[in-house]
């Protein structure tokens, strides 16, 4: 939980952000507390011209408050960079600059906690996230229309952006509270997507446990699989999923899951954003970065293992080139793959 925990985790997302401290509420989660403090955060981000309309507002206020990248925020940047007469100095973006603004800005309100332990990091938002949500933006045309299933959703952020593009988003992820809270969280933002029609609303949030094989249907749960979400699936054409790389076994539960999806129905693409993390450890005696080498061993295993399979997969890392919406510091150790199924088995 997100309180009185040793060897909590704390994103270096909500460094910069300086959220607004909600009240304390009472819930169980992954350790057993039964106390959480939950704060919001504003994610600015530039709305793509595909996606300009009168919905986005242009929230200049936000943008003199909001932190950059490196933590000054604009009103910052602006009173530092007067001439010797005190009249403002204003830059002009080149039209190549991928962090040049676009003509109208959003918000995306998200409720969090600031730390956790490591079996509730789904609690806090990461820069995976972020850099899933700007390659999301950045393929408005690709996305479109599309049903897509985020693995391992968390607080709902990349679903969020998602919706903002695609036919139909699934956020799943397990654990009561993580999904209540991301429930919250995409209600609270449902303006940015058309979210009117209560038969077929834009966003789902459904439970996936990787560790199990069967989906959960039960009728007393809200967020149990219903018949048109299985559907769904095999039709779904995107599947993604940001930070989920962060224990071994867990990266064994994913690659599982995500085989047995990419089996289903219509051919789908996979897109994993995660961030290389460092550690020195006394066993190697040396800074490495295990959990990352263990990822990549999985991708060379889906590769050789589907040769001669009916589905062959193909591994691709993407470029991080593609424009910046979000306020982070997209460093090199975030990173973006994308795995393709070649055939389909079965479905529509």
């Amino acid at each position: 939980m997100c309180d009185n925990q040793e060897f909590d985790v704390l994103s270096d997302v909500h460094v910069y952000l300086q959220p607004t401290k909600l009240e304390v509420t009472s819930a169980v989660g992954s350790t057993g507390a039964d106390k959480v403090t939950y704060y919001k955060s504003r994610f600015t981000f530039r709305v793509p011209q595909e996606l300009c309309k009168e919905g986005h507002s242009d929230d200049s206020d936000t943008l003199k408050t909001e932190p950059t990248a490196s933590g000054q925020t604009v009103a910052d940047v602006t009173e530092a960079e007067l001439d010797e007469d005190g009249d403002l100095v204003v830059k002009r973006h080149s039209s190549d600059d991928k962090t040049s603004p676009e003509s109208q800005t959003d918000v995306i309100m998200i409720d969090h906690c600031m730390s956790t332990s490591l079996a509730d990091v789904g609690l806090q938002v990461w820069q995976g996230s972020l850099l899933m949500c700007d390659f999301i933006l950045s393929k408005v045309s690709e996305f479109k229309d599309s049903i897509a299933f985020e693995l391992g959703g968390g607080l709902g952020l990349s679903s969020i952006a998602m919706a903002m593009v695609a036919k139909t988003v699934y956020c799943t992820d397990v654990g009561n509270q993580v999904l209540t809270k991301c429930q919250e969280n995409l209600q609270n933002n449902s303006h940015l997507f058309d979210n009117s029609s209560l038969q077929s609303p834009v966003v789902l949030v459904r439970e996936l446990d990787w560790t199990k094989t069967e989906l959960n249907k039960d009728p007393l749960n809200s967020f149990s699989w219903r018949n048109e979400d299985e559907e769904n699936l095999a039709k779904s054409s995107v599947i993604f999923a940001a930070d989920v790389i962060y224990d071994n076994h867990l990266t064994d539960a994913f690659f599982k899951t995500l085989v047995r999806i990419m089996h289903l129905g219509r051919q789908k693409t996979t897109y994993i954003s995660l961030e290389r993390r460092y550690n020195f450890t006394l066993s190697d005696l040396d800074v490495t970065c295990k959990e990352y080498d263990y990822f990549c061993s999985h991708l060379t295993n889906l590769v050789s293992s589907s040769s001669g399979s009916p589905v062959q997969f193909s591994v691709n890392q993407i470029s991080t080139d593609f424009p910046q919406y979000f306020n982070y510091s997209r460093v090199k150790q975030i990173e973006l793959w994308q795995i393709t199924a070649s055939s389909r088995i079965g479905g529509p």
